[in-house]
Protein backbone atom coordinates (compact mmCIF):
# COMPACT_ATOMS: atom_id res chain seq x y z
CA UNK A 1 0.00 0.00 0.00
CA UNK A 2 2.80 2.47 0.69
CA UNK A 3 2.89 5.36 2.48
CA UNK A 4 0.29 7.99 2.75
CA UNK A 5 -1.34 10.96 4.43
CA UNK A 6 -4.33 11.49 6.78
CA UNK A 7 -6.93 13.90 8.07
CA UNK A 8 -8.57 13.17 11.03
CA UNK A 9 -12.70 13.81 10.65
CA UNK A 10 -16.08 13.53 12.49
CA UNK A 11 -18.29 11.47 10.91
CA UNK A 12 -21.29 8.96 11.09
CA UNK A 13 -20.44 5.07 11.52
CA UNK A 14 -22.85 3.73 8.86
CA UNK A 15 -23.32 0.43 11.21
CA UNK A 16 -23.52 1.75 15.03
CA UNK A 17 -24.99 5.35 13.68
CA UNK A 18 -22.25 6.97 16.00
CA UNK A 19 -20.42 9.72 15.38
CA UNK A 20 -17.00 8.92 15.86
CA UNK A 21 -13.25 10.71 15.02
CA UNK A 22 -12.31 8.62 10.99
CA UNK A 23 -9.31 9.01 9.08
CA UNK A 24 -9.54 9.69 5.35
CA UNK A 25 -6.68 8.28 3.66
CA UNK A 26 -4.63 10.26 1.06
CA UNK A 27 -1.83 10.04 -1.64
CA UNK A 28 0.35 12.95 -3.03
CA UNK A 29 3.52 11.17 -4.41
CA UNK A 30 5.69 12.15 -1.51
CA UNK A 31 4.24 10.74 1.80
CA UNK A 32 5.46 10.35 5.28
CA UNK A 33 2.38 9.17 7.04
CA UNK A 34 1.90 12.98 7.91
CA UNK A 35 -1.79 13.18 9.59
CA UNK A 36 -3.87 16.51 10.14
CA UNK A 37 -7.04 17.61 11.45
CA UNK A 38 -9.79 18.78 9.60
CA UNK A 39 -9.81 22.63 9.05
CA UNK A 40 -6.04 22.80 10.02
CA UNK A 41 -3.65 25.27 8.19
CA UNK A 42 -0.20 23.46 6.74
CA UNK A 43 2.59 24.83 5.00
CA UNK A 44 2.39 23.47 1.31
CA UNK A 45 5.90 20.87 0.78
CA UNK A 46 6.72 18.64 -2.30
CA UNK A 47 3.98 16.49 -1.74
CA UNK A 48 1.06 18.81 -0.47
CA UNK A 49 0.19 21.80 -2.80
CA UNK A 50 -2.28 24.58 -3.00
CA UNK A 51 -5.72 24.71 -4.72
CA UNK A 52 -4.61 21.05 -5.63
CA UNK A 53 -7.90 17.98 -4.95
CA UNK A 54 -6.71 14.90 -3.52
CA UNK A 55 -8.77 11.59 -3.32
CA UNK A 56 -9.10 9.80 -0.14
CA UNK A 57 -10.56 6.49 1.27
CA UNK A 58 -11.39 5.74 4.63
CA UNK A 59 -13.72 3.20 6.37
CA UNK A 60 -17.26 3.15 6.01
CA UNK A 61 -17.21 1.95 10.14
CA UNK A 62 -15.94 3.14 13.41
CA UNK A 63 -12.98 0.72 15.10
CA UNK A 64 -15.36 -0.54 17.59
CA UNK A 65 -17.60 -2.11 14.91
CA UNK A 66 -14.71 -3.02 12.81
CA UNK A 67 -13.01 -4.69 15.88
CA UNK A 68 -16.40 -6.54 16.97
CA UNK A 69 -15.74 -8.41 13.23
CA UNK A 70 -12.19 -8.94 13.80
CA UNK A 71 -10.99 -6.84 11.00
CA UNK A 72 -8.12 -3.82 11.98
CA UNK A 73 -7.76 -0.55 10.39
CA UNK A 74 -5.07 0.01 7.71
CA UNK A 75 -1.68 1.55 9.77
CA UNK A 76 0.64 3.49 8.43
CA UNK A 77 4.20 2.04 10.09
CA UNK A 78 6.83 4.09 8.58
CA UNK A 79 10.26 3.72 10.44
CA UNK A 80 9.11 1.08 12.76
CA UNK A 81 11.30 -1.85 12.00
CA UNK A 82 10.07 -5.26 11.76
CA UNK A 83 6.65 -3.81 10.72
CA UNK A 84 4.77 -4.64 7.63
CA UNK A 85 1.43 -3.28 8.43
Amino acid sequence: MGMFRSVMVERTCEHCGESQPFEIQFKTGLDSCETYRLGELVAPDEGLRENQTYKGCADRYCESCIHEWGGRPAVCDAGVPGRTG
